[in-house]
């Protein structure tokens, strides 16, 4: 991992979809952190600043919903982006909790790669987000 480069947090528990992402996200100049559980998230989130987490709904143990919850209590942390991935598509209830958790964007899987890609280009540029591994 490069210490200049901004890193981005993704948390699903689907190796698969973690390994998609990580191909998807491959060309952009970020340090990528995947993890496959929301306590891992957490433990990522307090060693490392990140521009940007993307972050499942449905995980077993700790939700996605449960760990934006504690990612906007913290001080440190609270303004970092979230967008939420769900297989769970077009459920309304799920977008609003996303919201109101703190998301900037929610995303319904199997999602747009182009989509996705772009999305999270927009979030680095925007951000101005601290580079620290």
């Amino acid at each position: 991992m490069q210490n200049n480069l901004p890193n981005i947090l993704v948390v699903d528990d689907q190796k698969e979809n973690l390994d998609s992402i990580e191909v998807i996200l491959s060309g952009l100049k970020v340090n990528l952190h995947l993890v496959t559980s929301g306590q891992e998230a957490l433990q990522h989130i307090q060693a490392h600043e990140y521009a940007l987490i993307i972050l499942d709904v449905v995980m077993p143990n700790m939700g996605g919903f449960e760990v934006a919850a504690k990612i906007m209590k913290d001080g440190r942390t609270h303004v970092t982006p979230i967008i939420f991935v769900s297989a769970l598509s077009n459920n309304e209830e799920y977008l609003y909790r996303g919201y109101q958790c703190g998301a900037v964007d929610f995303l319904y899987k199997p999602f747009n790669a182009y989509i996705l890609k772009s999305k999270v280009e927009i979030f680095l540029v925007t951000t101005q987000a601290p580079t620290r591994t």
